[in-house]
């Protein structure tokens, strides 16, 4: 091998930092390698219902299931019908949000017909839209939770870690899996959740199950959530009950409350966008009253992603695409690489890299990078996961991070090496997903979803 001429040569590619201080994000980001992502990201970003067209770019789909699709005898599960809409979600490259249900109002039934069997009481409502009766069971019943229980642990062992899914919603519990009754309480009923030991039972039973992938709840109020740090949140009703600390229930009160305001940097935060709210949003209208300012509903949520069904109907006009795309990329993280150092040492590179993170929330998963050297668009040598001390999810808000690395160029001569190019991205896991892409002008500009280290 033709010996390397470059062992003293030391190059360095470096950037203007940003100064943010701990707890102040920069509304205004000037760095001369900067420019945000305007594409889809991964894991971020309104979120339509599946099959819904994407008028503005997504990375994930939402869809609901009921559990009696999935476990139509006791401790039969067949995953067929959520199998089904997973793969399809997959197949249009982009990741799955879901939600098992047993009590949907408007639809039939979700609960398994043996819980009636096995005695668990069938509690009736009448739902106000429609003015017909739906029913779920008594959630107070220990066999109803036992039961649900033992689905999550089947769950768990069938879809935990699995690179289609981005993130599953508890569910279960309560209207839509939403964790509350309204409807059943609207004629002065109790509202037959589960008591503390029974949350906790059944958290316990989603941690256990969940090791590898992101599982959100509802409300943040019971005390066990403070044993679950893996456990997230969705705020089903955003910018309409997310901030007002005189209201009790609003979400960030709740969090507030429960001493869980910090969850963000371990779990992520996600949710739906009002429903009432979409279409006024899009068309960037005053709202009534009652809604609260999105920016600082994030700011205060540190909210990764949304579902946000209006936002990507085919019926959306230019103008509301607009709106609509604007603040879809305001979510969670905004990553991008703001300094760059190598060193040829011998066979040899020696690569520093920092990553800074402008955005909201950190990344929640360690998707691993690569980096390749090429030339004129040949790939001359592939580097796996070559960071020793690589965790993206560190990165939090506000935050910058050096990763380093030691590349082989072993086999690459000095003319090859003088003309070639480094480039680093991090691939998305499954395939055709959309990967993890940075905030720099080098974005794609080699090679789709990699940036480019040295020109």
């Amino acid at each position: 091998m033709k010996k390397i001429i470059f062992i003293t040569l030391l190059i360095f590619l470096t950037f203007n930092f940003i100064d943010c201080k701990n707890n102040e994000t920069p509304k205004d980001v000037f760095h001369p390698d900067y420019k945000q992502v305007d594409e889809a990201n991964a894991l971020k970003g309104f979120v339509p219902f599946a099959g819904e067209s994407s008028a503005i770019p997504s990375s994930m789909e939402f869809f609901c299931i009921p559990l009696n699709q999935i476990e139509k005898k006791q401790g039969v599960y067949d995953f067929t019908v959520l199998e089904n809409n997973i793969s399809q979600i997959a197949n249009r490259g982009h990741q799955a949000i879901f939600r098992v249900y047993l009590d949907y109002p408007g639809l039939e039934s979700g609960t398994p017909s043996y819980y009636w069997q096995q005695g668990i009481p069938k509690l009736e409502y009448v739902d106000p839209d429609t003015n017909k009766t739906f029913s779920f069971p008594d959630y107070t019943n220990q066999k109803c939770i036992d039961f649900l229980c033992n689905f999550i642990s089947e769950l768990g062992k069938k879809y935990d870690g699995d690179e289609r899914i981005g993130f599953i919603f508890c569910g279960l519990i309560g209207h839509w899996g939403e964790w509350h009754n309204y409807y059943y309480t609207l004629s002065g009923n109790s509202d037959h959740m589960p008591d503390e030991t029974q949350q906790a039972q059944l958290y316990q039973s989603f941690s256990d199950s969940f090791k590898k992938t992101f599982v959100l709840t509802r409300n943040p109020t019971a005390t066990s959530l403070l044993n679950f740090e893996r456990i997230g949140f969705h705020d089903d009703s955003f910018t309409e009950d997310t901030i007002d600390d005189s209201k009790g229930w609003y979400f960030v009160t709740q969090l507030q409350n429960n001493n869980l305001m910090e969850r963000w940097k371990t779990a992520p935060i996600g949710g739906e966008f009002r429903p009432e709210n979409q279409v006024p949003f899009l068309n960037g209208k005053k709202y009534a009253a009652y809604y609260q300012d999105y920016d600082e509903c994030l700011e205060k949520t540190h909210c990764s992603w949304l579902l946000y069904n209006a936002a990507f109907t085919s019926d959306r006009t230019d103008s509301q695409k607009k709106n609509g795309w604007e603040a879809s990329k305001k979510l969670g993280y905004d990553l991008f690489c703001s300094k760059v150092e190598y060193k040829i040492e011998s066979s040899v590179i020696k690569l520093n890299i920092e990553i800074s993170n402008i955005g909201f929330a950190p990344f929640y998963y360690n998707w691993q990078p690569v980096v390749q050297i090429i030339k004129n668009g040949e790939i001359l040598k592939t580097y796996n996961s070559p960071f020793e001390n690589w965790d993206i999810t560190s990165v939090s808000q506000n935050e910058s991070k050096i990763f380093s690395a030691e590349l082989n160029i072993e086999g690459i001569s000095s003319e090859d090496l003088s003309e070639s190019k480094i480039i680093f991205g991090i691939p998305n896991p499954m395939t055709k997903g959309p990967g993890l892409k940075f905030s720099n002008k080098s974005l794609s500009q080699d090679k789709a979803g990699f940036i480019t280290l040295k020109n």
